[in-house]
C-alpha cells in the first residue's frame, strides 16, 4: 500500500523528513512590509489549509500579485496577497471553498 506523505495542516505543503513546515520560517521584513516565497504566505493566510501553495502562485499568475526574485528564490508581498486573497473569498464568482475535513451535505 503507498503511503500519502505528511502535509502542514495550515497550508498543506508536503512535510520534509524534519516534520517541520517550510512555511514556518519567518518572512523578511523590508521598509515596513513582509515578504515571503508561497509556501510562507499560503502558511500565513491559510487557517484550516484553505489557501495552498498553488493558490498564491495561480493568484501571481492570473491576479497580478507581483513577484520579487531574489536571487533564485521569488518572493511576495504578504499585504498584497492578503487582499487579493480577501477578495477571492468574498467574491461571488466560483464555488465556495471545500476543506477536506468538511462532511459532505445531503441533498
Amino acid at each position: 500500500m503507498i503511503r500519502s506523505p505528511a502535509r502542514c495542516p495550515t497550508c498543506r505543503a508536503v512535510l520534509p523528513a524534519s516534520g517541520i513546515c517550510t512555511g514556518t520560517t519567518p518572512l523578511l521584513a523590508l521598509d515596513s512590509r513582509r515578504y515571503g516565497i508561497a509556501t510562507q504566505i499560503a502558511h500565513n493566510l491559510g487557517d484550516n489549509g484553505d489557501v495552498t501553495e498553488d493558490m498564491v502562485i495561480n493568484w501571481r499568475r492570473f491576479d497580478g500579485l507581483p513577484r520579487y526574485r531574489i536571487g533564485r528564490s521569488v518572493y511576495h508581498a504578504l499585504d498584497e496577497a492578503r487582499t487579493i486573497e480577501r477578495d477571492k473569498r468574498l467574491g461571488s464568482k466560483g464555488r465556495p471553498r471545500r476543506l477536506d475535513h468538511d462532511t459532505p451535505v445531503a441533498a
